[in-house]
C-alpha cells in the first residue's frame, strides 16, 4: 500500500480581516483500493485575535467492479456478468492501469 504525502499546492489569500494560508498535499492509494488518492487541505486561518487550523480529506474514487453492477442495476436494463481489469490475469493487480472492462447483458 502507499502511505506517502506529497505537497501539492501552496497558496496565502486574505478573506476580511484573516489572512489564511492554505496547504494541499495528495496521498496516493494502490488504485485498487477503490480510492486513487485522498486530497488533503490543510488551512491555517490568522484572525487578530487567535489562529484556527483546519485539515480536510477528500477521497478521488474509481469506479469499481461493485459500483459498475450497482450502477447497471439502478439503470433497470443491464446486468453485470463480468468484469475485467484491462491487463492481463498474469500480472499484479497493482501493476494494471485503473480500468475495469465491464461485460453487460440487456435484462
Amino acid at each position: 500500500m502507499v502511505r506517502s504525502r506529497r505537497a501539492w499546492r501552496e497558496r496565502t489569500l486574505a478573506v476580511g480581516g484573516a489572512r489564511v494560508e492554505v496547504r494541499a498535499f495528495n496521498r496516493a492509494m494502490p488504485w485498487y483500493s477503490g480510492v486513487h488518492s485522498t486530497f488533503e487541505l490543510e488551512c491555517q486561518i490568522r484572525f487578530p485575535d487567535r489562529t484556527v487550523i483546519t485539515r480536510d480529506f477528500v477521497p478521488t474514487r474509481y469506479t469499481l467492479p461493485c459500483t459498475l453492477d450497482l450502477a447497471a442495476r439502478a439503470c433497470g436494463r443491464f446486468r453485470l456478468i463480468a468484469c475485467y481489469a484491462d491487463l492481463s490475469l498474469s500480472i499484479p493487480l497493482e501493476k494494471c492501469d485503473r480500468r475495469w472492462l465491464a461485460v453487460l447483458r440487456r435484462v
